[in-house]
C-alpha cells in the first residue's frame, strides 16, 4: 500500500514537472522575441497574436488549466480505507470488513418479507460497532413492532455468529413500498 502511494506521488511529481515545463516553454516561445511590454504594445496594435503564435499559446494555456484541475482533483481525492472490526481471539485477531458485516446483515434481513430496498451502513467508532438499516415497508406493517424485531434479531445474529456486540441498531423507514 505504501509503495503504491509512493508511485502515485512520483507519477504526480513527474507529471507536474513535464507539463509545467512544456507549457512555460510554449508560452515563452509564443512571446519570443518580444518583451512583455513590446508584446502588450503589439497586441494593442493587433499585430502580436498571429495564428502561428496564437494556437501554441492557447494550447499551452489549456495544458496549464488542465494540469491545475488534475492536480486539484488528485489532491482532493482521499484514499478510502475499508473500515474493519477487529475481534481478539486466542490465536490472534479476527478482522471483519464493514462491507462483509453489511452483507451479512442484509442476508439476515431477508427473512422479513415485508422489507424492500434494504441498505445497511456500518458505523465504527472507538471499537464500538453500530448499524443503520434503511428500508421501505408496505402501509399495512406495524412499524414499531417490525423495527423492534429487526433490532433484536440483528443484535442476536451478529453476536452469535461473529461475537460482535453491537452498540446500536437503528432502523430508518425511508418510505412506503407498494403492497404485493
Amino acid at each position: 500500500m505504501k509503495s503504491l502511494k509512493r508511485y502515485k506521488t512520483l507519477f504526480l511529481t513527474i507529471n507536474i514537472i513535464i507539463v509545467l515545463l512544456f507549457a512555460i516553454s510554449v508560452i515563452y516561445a509564443s512571446l519570443f522575441p518580444y518583451t512583455f511590454e513590446d508584446a502588450l504594445e503589439d497586441f494593442v496594435d493587433a499585430g502580436f497574436f498571429s495564428w502561428y503564435r496564437l494556437i501554441p499559446f492557447l494550447v499551452a494555456v489549456f495544458f496549464l488549466v488542465f494540469e491545475a484541475a488534475f492536480i486539484w482533483a488528485f489532491i482532493q481525492k482521499e484514499e478510502t480505507l475499508i473500515k474493519t472490526v477487529v475481534i481478539p481471539a486466542k490465536n490472534g485477531d479476527i478482522t471483519i470488513s464493514a462491507p462483509s458485516l453489511e452483507a451479512m446483515t442484509k442476508m439476515e434481513l431477508s427473512v422479513f418479507d415485508e422489507l424492500s430496498d434494504i441498505r445497511v451502513n456500518t458505523n465504527l467508532k472507538d471499537n464500538e460497532v453500530s448499524l443503520d438499516i434503511y428500508t421501505k415497508v408496505p402501509p399495512t406493517v406495524n412499524v414499531p413492532e417490525v423495527s423492534a424485531s429487526i433490532q433484536a434479531m440483528i443484535q442476536e445474529k451478529i453476536y452469535n455468529s461473529l461475537g460482535i456486540q453491537l452498540q446500536n441498531v437503528r432502523v430508518f423507514i425511508d418510505g412506503i413500498s407498494s403492497i404485493g
